[in-house]
């Protein structure tokens, strides 16, 4: 008979946070900020007996319980070339705190837990207007690199939560939105991410090595186009907002192989 899954969870986080900003001129300003983060999980993990989606092996784990402590950094440098146009340069850190995978189809595998994902990015950047304010514009290229990264990963047919070794993303992200008369706006988003993983193996149950594949459910390119018109009703009734927008992706990976692939296509208009 079908077995059912029980499980649950209970997540206590505390992270308090500090940042503070220099102005070395005018034009020229450092901001540097800390954040010190305690998390404590606990939680059952119990399998009634055999299921087709997490396997036909029943077990019950009690008194999953973990407590992590991280500190992360982050600096960011910023110029003003003008008052409507800056550059800047940031490097930060982030965490994703430990805790175990509640669709695994074996004790060993629920108990094994998941390491805290680590992750460092270096960014530099540009935000300005042009044309009186009617050209919006951003800019950003980055780095980052996760080490212990947590991801879904595709097993016999079940997604299970596990660590890659580390994951390096190299990305270039550029916003453009123009505003031709007052309420009309148009524009696009371009989204360049090169992640893959730089260290994966054993990847699935055969022991295959992902390092160097691509990672899951990220497209090398995402395309949005979109245009606004806010259209004031007569009378001071209000105004009718009328939005369409368009989305183009690359394929995607389903799992760490590669061999698993998904296209993205997402029109919508309202």
């Amino acid at each position: 008979t079908q077995g059912n899954i029980l499980m649950g969870r209970d997540i206590n986080p505390f992270a308090p946070y500090f940042e503070g900003k220099w102005h070395i001129t005018d034009d020229l300003g450092f901001t540097a900020g800390v954040r010190y983060t305690i998390t404590n999980k606990s939680g059952y993990n119990n399998h009634t007996g055999p299921s087709f989606s997490y396997g036909a092996v029943p077990y019950d784990i009690e008194g999953l319980d973990h407590t992590w402590y991280e500190m992360t950094p982050r600096f960011i440098l910023d110029y003003h070339v003008r008052p409507d146009l800056m550059v800047y340069a940031s490097v930060s850190n982030g965490v994703k705190s430990g805790g175990w995978s509640f669709s695994a189809p074996t004790a060993a595998l629920a108990a094994q837990g998941l390491a805290p994902e680590n992750n460092w990015s270096y960014e530099v950047g540009m935000k300005g207007a042009f044309f009186d304010g009617r050209v919006n514009t951003t800019l950003a290229l980055y780095n980052a690199v996760t080490w212990n990264a947590q991801i879904k990963n595709l097993v016999n047919g079940v997604f299970i939560d596990a660590n890659a070794g580390h994951i390096t993303t190299n990305g270039v992200e550029l916003s453009v939105d123009v505003r031709p008369i007052d309420p009309w706006h148009v524009g696009a988003n371009w989204a360049y991410t090169n992640a893959y993983y730089g260290k994966f193996a054993p990847c699935n149950a055969a022991g295959a090595s992902c390092t160097g594949n691509p990672l899951i459910g990220v497209p090398l390119n995402d395309v949005q186009v979109y245009t606004s018109y806010d259209y004031l009703l007569p009378n001071s009734m209000g105004d009718l907002l009328l939005n369409a927008d368009i989305r183009f992706a690359s394929t995607v990976s389903l799992d760490p192989t590669g061999k698993n692939v998904l296209p993205l296509a997402q029109p919508d208009t309202h």
